[in-house]
């Protein structure tokens, strides 16, 4: 018994029994002709099928759908539409909002966006004795806070000159004139900063630092604790800890972090990389894919089963009966969807806006990373606060300052509470204290004091205003005060070493006077010389005498003729 004759053949035709053909059998035998046409057609189609139905993708060739029903891989081509892109592709936000989110169309994303930071350190600003100084952006966000104590100027507290000046009359004293701020024998001021300018302080020691190439130039240095060198042998950096230079213990070695990389894949120091270093492919290269186990699949057609091939109106089917070969080429987009693309055919521009703007472009072949900005709010960007001045921000309902000015911190002095009552709580160096004072230093009560002012009001017998000299028991000085009419004269009054009350000095010359009272009067025995007596009498009624007669007199009885008188008469 024969097979049928399976050759490679596709009969244009098959042929019909007719009810006149006689049954003959063989390999030209009417029975077997029209079996043997159809077995040729199977044969041709099955060969077809297994040259033309691969697994990779071939010009000219079907791609044959895997185990899962879909292509196993790409076409050249585009699809009018796809469920999803072929690969998950990640959406990345950077800027002022950050955020990222994985997509590829076959589900909606949800991107959750954060605020990049800023500079400013998170933390609570401000206090009852503490100004704030707030920096902000075109954005409205806040860069830079810190806080400070308010420094104020008198002028800046209302009421506060004036109360003050009231109190300064009550003390009876002339402030340290303001001449002598930063003058030689003076007081120090303060700069704008703050502090003592650098001119009013004296010479400060300064670090320097000493470049040395062995241990033996190092030892050699003529170096103070804190100086540093640098040793160009070792590379290394050493400060001097304490005296002297010539003791090697004495230097301590400054700690820097090593910034060598230890090893990549392996490799040390200055490390250059290829793909092979790591094992890697190339950027160029390319994969032997195997189709099955190897050997070419073919396709099985069962009875019933048929593959039909059609053109449409983006794929056009070439038969080559000479090579028994189907070229389909196509040509524009495939109608229909797709389950997945590998990209999208036009690029599409996704941009946000409101708060928050930015745009990007995006097809799915790659990852997406969208720069993102804040919009301004029309505050001017800077910084606010300082200690004489408070910041004033308007903030909207999200947050952002829209506004921002400054106002100079001016409270009244009744709002200022737990002000200081005495000289120390304000610090006053330069005023004398009503509870008694010590002055170093001569004092001046310039102008008038008001009716009714006293220097000082004794309470009791044992107060009173006390003037006292310098020393003590028999080394005491006088005790004196000054009466001075200026430009005019001047002396001293007071209490003498020899504790006598004296008058005299200055005007008067170096000359001392005891002053004559009713303690001293009777005790008087020094002399008078009379010539030394101005404003004498020169007449017995002047001097008040009653009992002598003038030179030339009259007498009852006698006449007027001089009397002479004659002791040894």
């Amino acid at each position: 018994m024969a097979n049928l004759s399976e050759d490679n053949q596709f009969p244009a035709t098959v042929y019909q029994i007719e009810p006149s053909d006689l049954v003959l059998g063989g390999p030209a035998g009417v029975v077997n002709l029209q079996a043997g046409q159809l077995t040729r057609r199977t044969r041709w189609l099955y060969n077809w099928i297994a040259d033309n139905v691969v697994a990779s993708a071939l010009a000219g060739k079907l791609l044959r759908l895997d185990n899962l029903g879909r292509l196993p891989a790409d076409i050249t081509g585009n699809a009018a539409t796809a469920d999803r892109w072929q690969t998950l592709r990640k959406l990345s936000l950077s800027g002022d909002a950050m955020g990222s989110a994985l997509l590829d169309g076959g589900s909606d994303p949800t991107l959750v966006l954060q605020l990049a930071a800023t500079t400013v350190a998170a933390g609570s600003y401000g206090a009852a004795d503490k100004t704030l100084s707030l920096s902000v952006n075109a954005q409205g966000r806040l860069t830079a806070a810190s806080q400070q104590a308010i420094q104020l100027a008198l002028a800046q507290v209302s009421g506060l000159v004036a109360a003050l000046n009231g109190k300064q009359a009550s003390l009876g004293f002339t402030p340290e004139s303001i001449a002598n701020k930063g003058a030689a024998n003076g007081y120090a001021g303060l700069g704008a900063d703050g502090k003592i300018p650098a001119a009013q302080l004296p010479a400060l020691a300064i670090t320097d630092t000493f470049v040395v190439a062995s241990e033996a130039a190092l030892l050699a240095l003529v170096a103070e604790p804190g100086d540093v060198a640098i040793r160009t042998d070792l590379r290394r950096s050493f400060i001097l800890r304490t005296a002297p230079t010539s003791v090697l213990a004495n230097w301590q070695e400054l700690l820097t972090p090593d910034n060598q990389v230890a090893s990549i894949n392996g490799q040390t120091g200055a490390v250059v990389l290829s793909a092979a270093s790591v094992g890697a492919a190339a950027a160029a290269h390319s994969h032997a894919l195997p189709i099955g186990d190897g050997s070419m699949q073919r396709l099985t057609l069962t009875t019933g089963q048929q593959l039909n091939f059609a053109a449409g109106s983006n794929v056009a089917l070439a038969f080559n009966d000479a090579t028994k070969t189907v070229t389909i080429s196509t040509s524009g987009q495939i109608s229909g969807n797709v389950e997945s693309a590998g990209r999208w055919q036009y690029a599409r521009g996704l941009s946000l806006t409101g708060d928050i703007t930015g745009t990007v472009a995006l097809d799915g072949s790659a990852d997406i990373y969208l720069a993102t900005a804040l919009a301004n709010t029309g505050v001017v960007a800077g910084s606010y606060g300082s200690a004489t001045h408070i910041p004033v921000v308007t903030f909207d309902a999200k947050g952002r300052a829209t506004a921002a000015s400054l106002q100079p911190i001016a409270p009244s002095w009744d709002a200022i509470t737990s002000k200081p009552t005495t000289l120390a709580g304000f610090g006053i160096t330069d005023a004398a204290s009503l509870a008694g004072n010590t002055f170093t230093a001569p004092q001046t009560i310039a102008g008038s004091l008001p009716a009714g002012t006293a220097l000082a009001t004794i309470g009791s017998t044992a107060q009173g205003l006390m003037l006292r000299a310098s020393g003590n028991g028999g080394t005491a000085s006088a005790a004196v005060l000054t009466f001075l009419r200026p430009g005019s004269y001047g002396a001293y009054f007071g209490l003498d070493i020899d504790n006598k009350w004296k008058v005299g000095g200055w005007s008067v010359g170096a000359v001392s006077y005891e002053l004559w009272h009713a303690g001293n009067s009777s005790k008087f025995t020094g002399s008078l010389p009379w010539a030394s007596l101005t404003g004498t009498p020169t007449t017995l009624a002047a001097a008040g005498i009653t009992d002598a007669a003038p030179l030339s007199h009259s007498h009852a009885g006698l006449s007027l003729a001089r009397v002479l008188f004659f002791a040894n008469f």
